[in-house]
């Protein structure tokens, strides 16, 4: 036979597990609260892939909900492919010379998920790649690294 407080623990622990799954699905005042003038504004940061650091590896920013693809041609034209149709691109580098953004052309301008911009040469693989996406009030911006121009070993 079981002692009393065994048969009392398994008797109560599935009402306490009920009780606790009711608690826990309503929303909290803590949840609920957005801050102030912020609504509809919203700006997300992009990691690079890690093959952006590789000799003649494929580049790329992402996130869990956004994702753009790059190369760039012999010539310094960066070909840039996004995951969602953008309103504008804005692209730098970040250098010991700082190119100031400027705004990329769109491939296709119904669809507006390939864009392209000239840099009047190629950039040196030692500066960075420096992107801000835009669609609607939302930005997602981020920064790569050039490595994977080089030639593969």
């Amino acid at each position: 036979m079981q002692s009393p407080r065994t048969v009392w623990l398994i008797a109560t622990a599935p009402l306490i597990a009920v009780m606790l799954m009711i608690f826990l699905s309503f929303p909290s005042e803590v949840d609920a609260q957005s801050p102030e003038g912020v609504e509809g504004v919203s700006s997300f940061a992009l990691m690079e892939l890690p093959t952006c650091s590789e000799a003649g590896g494929q580049c790329g920013l992402y996130n869990q909900d956004f994702k753009v693809a790059f190369s760039i041609t012999p010539a310094g034209q960066l070909r840039l492919r996004s995951s969602q149709p953008l309103d504008y691109v804005l692209v730098g580098l970040a250098s010991s010379g700082n190119q100031q953004p400027d705004v990329a052309s769109p491939v296709d301008a119904e669809t507006r998920d390939r864009w392209v911009f000239e840099f009047g040469g190629m950039p040196d693989v030692e500066d960075r790649l420096r992107i801000v996406a835009v669609i609607g009030e939302s930005t997602w911006f981020g920064e790569a690294s050039l490595i994977f121009l080089r030639a593969g070993d």
